[in-house]
């Protein structure tokens, strides 16, 4: 060896004395022995990184690459431990954060299947009770059809229905279309509910109707008057 510049004894710790044969560079700081032949002869393919060992016992990671300048070889070895440090945190890093997606994504697996059950669930509840609903909505609106047919049948002018009796009738013919249109109305809503699965799915029908505001206030306002009555 006929040069080692101040780098190398600053890296590795060993001066030109200490290492003036390429068997001592290889006995002092080879750790992989197989970059070197049996005659102490080195074979390193350039741009390579191999691990050496400095005076004090510590590994570097060093990238050597060479070139022949006349009858004499040339090396230069660049020092990429902390590269080499950074390289492996960030393995790491990538490893855990691989790990904490995986970790996530089976969470969120689990937790839209808890939700897929609990919409299954749901969509069965709203058809069982839309279901039970009917039986007694088609009853209410079954007797308040029959009381509106007998209280019609019965003329105000029959000789046999005094003024008092007549202004019940009245009332009471007015409760019952109340109890009619609140039904359909009822009935309206359960088909709503019905059709719960077809607007999950995207598929809703819409069903455009002309209306009367006004008209809608007067009913609104009809459907209360019991409630205000009584206060």
């Amino acid at each position: 060896i006929q040069y080692l510049n101040r780098a190398f004894s600053q890296l590795f710790g060993y001066s030109l004395e200490e290492t003036p044969t390429l068997q001592q560079l290889r006995k002092h700081i080879a750790a992989e022995k197989n970059s070197w032949d049996d005659t102490g002869h080195v074979y390193l393919p350039q741009g390579e990184e191999y691990r050496f060992v400095d005076k004090a016992g510590t590994h570097h990671h060093v990238q050597v690459t060479g070139s022949e300048l006349k009858d004499s070889l040339v090396f230069m070895m660049s020092d990429v431990t902390r590269l080499k440090e950074i390289e492996g945190a960030l393995l790491k890093i990538q490893e855990n954060l691989e790990h904490t997606v995986e970790k996530r994504t089976a969470e969120l697996l689990e937790a839209n299947n808890r939700l897929e059950e609990i919409n299954k669930l749901k969509t069965l509840f709203l058809s069982s009770v839309s279901h039970e609903l009917r039986t007694p909505l088609t009853s209410i609106l079954g007797f308040s059809k029959m009381i509106s047919k007998e209280t019609n049948a019965i003329s105000s002018n029959d000789s046999r229905v005094d003024a008092k009796i007549a202004k019940r009738l009245s009332r009471i013919k007015d409760n019952t279309a109340i109890i009619s249109e609140e039904g359909l109305r009822l009935k309206r809503l359960i088909d709503d509910l019905l059709d719960m699965s077809k607007i999950e799915s995207g598929q809703m029908t819409w069903h455009d109707e002309v209306f009367d505001l006004a008209d809608l206030a007067r009913n609104a306002l009809k459907n209360i008057k019991g409630q205000l009555a009584l206060k």
